[in-house]
């Protein structure tokens, strides 16, 4: 799992998230809030998509992708060095 930067990361309650390592500072809506909580917490893709499709009610399918992209757009921008697995 790409934990090598997660452990530089301060993220609020409401979505406010600062990288300690570059200083920059994101702001990030209450799904995107959730999902970075969940793989702080040491949680996988698998398990972050089932708690999604539990809260929103739509296909895994649906969340898998959606998440993909999220964990490439979290890895370009260097918050997390690789796309999340199942831990």
């Amino acid at each position: 799992m790409g934990k090598k930067l997660l452990s530089h990361l301060a993220l609020s309650d409401d979505g406010f998230l600062f990288d300690s390592s570059t200083g920059n500072t994101f702001t990030l809506n209450a799904t995107g809030t959730f999902i970075l909580k969940k793989l702080i917490g040491g949680m996988g893709r698998e398990g972050i998509a089932a708690n999604l499709v539990e809260i929103y009610d739509t296909s895994e399918d649906m969340v898998l992708r959606d998440l993909v992209q999220f964990f490439q757009f979290l890895t370009e921008l260097g918050i997390i060095d690789t796309v999340p697995e199942e831990t």
